[in-house]
């Protein structure tokens, strides 16, 4: 009797093993650091971004023009290689409004991306990419309409004096920065959609008032944990971020560690391009980018570059799951990105092409 027990019993001990082995497995094996099902888990609507105010989100570099800009159908021209080949060139420059992120050219490439640019969102790591080529990104398009983003930090140091000194040189061109109070939202979206944090760059310590035409701030440490960046500026009617006029950044801190866990991953372009396509066009039609699951299907798809005009770049899905999985140094989550986007496809008359899905 005893022994049968004994047996019993082992073949449970086994059991359990091969249970937990198998969960360990799962958890570790998935694309995706954050699962996404999980977060999901409560019902919500996400905020409407179009109430947002675009007026209020965006600062002109230069002047004290708002960006009023509204289209009743946009295009998002991605910059992946999956559009080489594809003959779009022409179909994209009928669009009402294009859209373009980053150093991403249209040179070489017109017959499979067009030539089309109607704003074009720049992430304070592409600044100085996009400003050395003026003929290719200022000159060929001058009706573009450049959308600079960046942690706040970031920008008030060096790289609004950059933006503007080139603005300065080509009088015909526009750019807006992402205003402080709207990197905050942009993050806080995240937060919202999938209950996880993005690590946006603020910085512990106080800056001091920052005159954008001739000043860097200055800065000292802190104990407290930075909870985001207010922003008062004397521009006004006087002139935009420009003009020697005062720009204050002001940290916000708190007593104790803060209580949200940072991840250490970044908002990417495609997210802050996606948001604001919402938020200026009526119906948004996106080329080039793949599905959420895309990179998880079998058999594995075929190595495509990163990006088209990096054709020896590289690899796209590497790239995509190595930052998803990723728990150190930056990165970013492209796959959640991509989940959430897919949510708000029926939400915001979102729709996406080569390849098609959802």
């Amino acid at each position: 009797m005893s022994g049968s027990t004994s047996q019993r019993a082992a073949v449970f001990v086994v059991l359990f093993a091969l249970l937990m082995l198998l969960i360990i497995y799962s958890s570790s094996n998935g694309t995706e650091v954050f699962p996404y099902g999980a977060l999901r888990g409560r019902a919500r609507r996400p905020p409407d971004l179009r109430r947002w105010g675009v007026s209020s989100g965006y600062l002109p570099v230069s002047g004290n023009k708002s960006l009023t800009s509204h289209c009743h159908q946009c295009v998002i021209v991605t910059s992946s290689s999956h559009l080489l080949g594809t003959r779009l060139g022409a179909e994209i420059d009928q669009a009402e409004c294009a859209i373009r992120m980053n150093d991403a050219p249209t040179t070489g490439y017109e017959a499979d991306v067009g030539n089309k640019t109607t704003f074009r969102v720049v992430a304070h790591s592409s600044v100085y990419r996009v400003l050395k080529r003026p003929q290719e990104f200022v000159n060929k398009t001058p009706e573009t309409i450049f959308i600079f983003w960046g942690p706040p930090a970031k920008m008030q140091k060096s790289l609004l004096k950059i933006i503007q000194r080139v603005s300065a040189s080509f009088p015909n061109m526009t750019a807006y920065v992402v205003s402080p109070g709207r990197m905050k939202q942009f993050d806080e979206l995240f937060r919202g959609e999938t209950g996880k944090d993005r690590y946006l760059g603020a910085t512990t310590g106080t800056l001091s008032p920052l005159s954008v035409a001739s000043r860097s701030p200055s800065r000292t440490s802190s104990r407290g944990c930075s909870m985001g960046l207010a922003a008062v500026s004397d521009w006004g009617a006087r002139g935009g971020l420009g003009g020697g006029h005062h720009l204050f950044i002001v940290p916000r801190f708190s007593p104790v560690p803060c209580p949200r866990e940072k991840s250490r991953s970044w908002l990417s372009t495609g997210w802050f391009t996606m948001v604001i396509a919402v938020e200026l066009c009526d119906t948004v039609h996106v080329y080039g980018m793949v599905p959420p699951n895309y990179c998880s299907r079998r058999p594995q798809p075929r190595r495509m570059a990163y990006h088209y005009y990096e054709p020896k770049g590289p690899d796209e899905c590497t790239t995509y799951i190595h930052n998803e999985r990723s728990r150190r140094g930056n990165h970013h989550r492209f796959i959640t990105e991509k989940r959430v986007f897919a949510s708000w496809a029926g939400l915001y008359n979102i729709t996406f092409s080569h390849p098609a899905w959802p």
